[in-house]
């Protein structure tokens, strides 16, 4: 109850003053982290839903320490518990919408690419989708360093998962840069024939 208290304060404090959070961020992160992995799952919902208030208001803020947060959420997204799945997945989508595209790409693909379960395989397929709409074509396929080599594998891994879900979601991504005129040459220098 003294945990879910705290985190209740810190969101009540994110709102209306995001500014007095930015100079302890980290070390705040690292504090509110480890409650999300919590086994109660009432302070776990109480940390996501104080990440999902600090990704609204604290917005590019968040950008420093987001491999650490979307790790977390990404692999809370595999839990059987509905609601605190619900939970991650309006915490990741604040995440999406509040933080730099590319960074959170980055952090995404990090995480839920290579992962052994299959529901945060398709989190992070469905969230990278939503990226994917928001960067644009153009802009994946430009052949920045880290969005082109970290878009291509990961859509085409997701395109052939075990999963339908992320399946569908690979293939969102692969269908929404398929015309761009690089596509093809993109694809073979970034992902392997096999």
């Amino acid at each position: 109850e003294v945990k879910c208290e705290g985190l209740q304060c810190v969101r009540r404090l994110a709102k209306p003053h995001p500014d007095t959070l930015v100079p302890q961020l980290h070390t705040l992160l690292l504090a509110v982290g480890p409650e999300a992995k919590n086994l109660r799952s009432q302070v776990s919902r109480a940390a996501i839903c104080c990440l999902t208030d600090m990704f609204v208001c604290l917005g590019r803020n968040m950008d420093t320490d987001l491999e650490y947060t979307s790790k977390i959420l990404l692999t809370k997204s595999g839990e059987t518990s509905g609601f605190i799945r619900d939970e991650v997945e309006k915490c990741l989508l604040a995440m999406i919408s509040n933080v730099t595209a590319t960074r959170a790409l980055l952090a995404v693909t990090s995480t839920g690419c290579g992962h052994r379960n299959v529901a945060i395989r398709k989190t992070a397929a469905q969230f990278l989708s939503i990226l994917a709409e928001r960067i644009g074509a153009n802009r994946l396929m430009s052949g920045a360093k880290d969005v082109t080599d970290r878009i291509l594998p990961a859509a085409a891994q997701f395109a052939t998962d075990g999963g339908s879900e992320t399946r569908y979601y690979g293939r969102k991504i692969l269908y929404g840069i398929y015309d761009h005129p690089e596509f093809d040459k993109l694809l073979t220098k970034h992902v392997p024939a096999n």
